[in-house]
């Protein structure tokens, strides 16, 4: 990828939780040619009950919460990559542990492709 701007990072990151974003931020320093956004985490806990049944056709306990406010902090990312002007974005959460991402950047992804994971699991 000779000719690009930053490659957008995503963090999804809650409110509380800003000694995270700052750990991303440093790893992200450490490697030229990446922009970090912030994606506001949505903390399920704080979610009424009524919208988690509703959203999930379910009358299951509160622990399911949290990973519906998961899924809707990444859609907030998924638009947010839907709108902004870059080749593809890298999409992670506050406790990542970026290794080797200076291969990202020079990474070209084939013109058909719409989602990859990069990770080791």
């Amino acid at each position: 990828m000779a000719t690009h701007h930053s490659i957008p990072v995503l963090v999804v990151n809650l409110d509380a939780d800003r000694q995270r974003l700052e750990n991303v931020a440093a790893q992200l320093s450490s490697v030229p040619g990446f922009a970090l956004y912030r994606i506001p985490g949505v903390s399920g806990s704080a979610l009424p009950q009524i919208a988690y049944d509703i959203l999930t056709r379910t009358q299951d306990d509160a622990g399911g919460k949290a990973a519906l406010g998961v899924f809707l902090a990444h859609l907030a990312a998924w638009e947010y990559v839907v709108d902004v002007d870059a080749t593809f974005c890298l999409i992670v959460e506050d406790d990542v542990e970026l290794v080797d991402l200076g291969r990202l950047a020079e990474f070209e992804l084939p013109r058909d492709v719409d989602i990859a994971f990069c990770n080791d699991q």
